[in-house]
């Protein structure tokens, strides 16, 4: 969808009690290897503040944002696909959303060949791939990053779920990672309505 200001394939649309904003981020996307600048953008300024205001007005009990590209892996700039190669959009959010708490917020991504989950504050992405592609393991600048939650790095061919269950202030979203063959790896509660 995006806009005629903005061309693009992000949109929004809710199920139940739950509003999913899919982020485009390729089309207005800079080159990763990008010297780092206040202007490099992975997102662009005008699906940022599309998301800002998404997220602001949503009444929605669980706010799921899903962006191709791991939104709080670390890295050198231009290393590994990620959010961290456009740091100051990626701060410039955070301070936002830091400033304008979201209840019920869940980031989901992907891309890197192996799963993981961030922790921000309060907000958790879980970042899984890949079931049948090749494996790429964490490397240790990777698992220095303090947003890691390490007992939930995968490094072998898996899938991920996530589960909303729950009643009233007790709903809840549950991301779960299996191996290829359907086993139980381990389960996080990444975000509650109440």
């Amino acid at each position: 969808m995006g806009s005629a200001q903005s061309p693009g394939t992000w949109c929004r649309f809710a199920h139940q009690d739950a509003e999913f904003f899919l982020l485009d981020c390729r089309f207005n996307r800079d080159p990763e290897k990008a010297p780092p600048d206040a202007a490099k953008a992975m997102f662009g300024p005008q699906q940022m503040a599309w998301l800002k205001k998404g997220l602001a007005e949503s009444k929605a009990a669980f706010k799921v944002v899903a962006g191709g590209s791991q939104l709080l892996s670390e890295g050198k700039n231009g290393v590994h696909s990620g959010w961290h190669s456009y740091a100051a959009e990626r701060d410039d959010f955070l301070a936002w959303l830091k400033a304008n708490p979201v209840k019920g917020l869940v980031l989901l991504s992907g891309d890197r060949h192996n799963t993981q989950v961030f922790r921000e504050g309060e907000v958790h992405e879980f970042s899984c791939s890949p079931l049948t592609s090749k494996v790429s393991p964490v490397d240790k600048a990777e698992l220095a990053n303090p947003r890691l939650d390490k007992e939930c790095v995968v490094e072998t061919q898996n899938f991920g779920t996530l589960e909303f269950s729950g009643r009233g202030a007790s709903r809840q979203v549950t991301a779960r990672a299996h191996d290829s063959d359907g086993k139980l790896l381990w389960t996080r509660v990444l975000a509650t309505a109440g």
